[in-house]
């Protein structure tokens, strides 16, 4: 990742039905009950993940697995092909560099 991960848990609280979960940092959202349900499980299988320092890569010449990351993501299969080559394999960082273009593009 190009920056340290924040030490800072995010702040969560019911509002109105919904939880928000805000911070650290541009964190800010509000969703369900049974969203917030799944995202803990969720953090709590990607944090064990990587304690353990699991860190899953992409392929770029495994069209099939290339293809499901490109449906996870939500780009084409070329955009997380070029995503790999600008950043290497690791999934995360090839997230994060697709998100920041997506923005950039917004």
């Amino acid at each position: 990742m190009s920056r340290a991960p924040y030490d800072q848990p995010s702040t969560i609280q019911p509002v109105d039905g919904e939880v928000t979960v805000v911070g650290p940092g541009p964190v800010g959202v509000s969703i369900t009950p049974q969203a917030a349900r799944e995202t803990a499980r969720r953090l709590g299988q990607a944090a064990d993940r990587a304690e353990d320092g699991h860190v899953e890569r992409i392929d770029p010449d495994d069209a099939d697995a290339v293809a499901i990351w490109a449906q996870r993501l939500g780009v084409t299969p070329d955009a997380v092909r070029n995503a790999v080559i600008a950043v290497g394999g690791d999934s995360e960082a090839v997230a994060m560099r697709l998100a920041s273009a997506r923005g950039a593009a917004d």
